[in-house]
């Protein structure tokens, strides 16, 4: 895409905000998708939109087998019931 190449948007309605549609073109231009954070200024009426600093993108799927998770585990960890008193109908005397 060359540097100078423009774009007109509408700017719309979404919730009680207001928004705009950033053309493919830009978003493949700088390297920006669908969830990325982005950076609004405003100077001298000039509004700007670039990509924040990147974090951590959150991973959905985590594929792990089982000997991965169970890996460094010994065995010896025994979890213990906790009933803080009869409580109702299903406690059985």
């Amino acid at each position: 895409m060359p540097v100078a190449e423009q774009f007109e948007t509408k700017v719309q309605r979404w919730g009680n905000s207001q928004g705009v549609r950033i053309p493919k073109e830009i978003c493949d231009a700088v390297g920006i998708t669908v969830g990325d954070r982005i950076v609004i200024t405003y100077d001298s009426g000039v509004v700007q939109l670039r990509p924040a600093e990147e974090r951590p993108r959150y991973r959905a799927t985590r594929k792990v087998n089982i000997a991965a998770l169970l890996d460094g585990y010994d065995g010896e960890y025994r979890g213990e019931e906790w009933l803080p008193g009869a409580v109702g109908a299903e406690v059985v005397a």
